[in-house]
């Protein structure tokens, strides 16, 4: 007879992973290759960390990135796997 196996969740340590400068390092890993793929005078990565995960997001320095996505769909084909 196998035998019974019982997981306890501590959301202490999935917060200290999601939240981890390990994570945080992935992240901005992703984040800076997309903006520099993008186009990088005209799109940057602002990293921000949340309450809850590692975050971040790559946006236009200004009108001229917003062009280039609007036209070319810069940021867009920036994002891939």
């Amino acid at each position: 007879m196998p035998a019974k196996v019982r997981l306890e969740h501590i959301s202490e340590g999935y917060l200290a992973i999601w939240k981890g400068a390990g994570m945080q390092a992935a992240v901005d890993g992703v984040g800076e290759r997309i903006a520099a793929e993008a186009g990088d005078p005209w799109f940057k990565y602002y990293a921000r960390p949340g309450n809850f995960t590692a975050m971040g997001f790559v946006s236009s320095t200004g009108p001229t990135g917003a062009y280039y996505e609007q036209q070319e769909a810069a940021l867009s084909r920036a994002v891939h796997a």
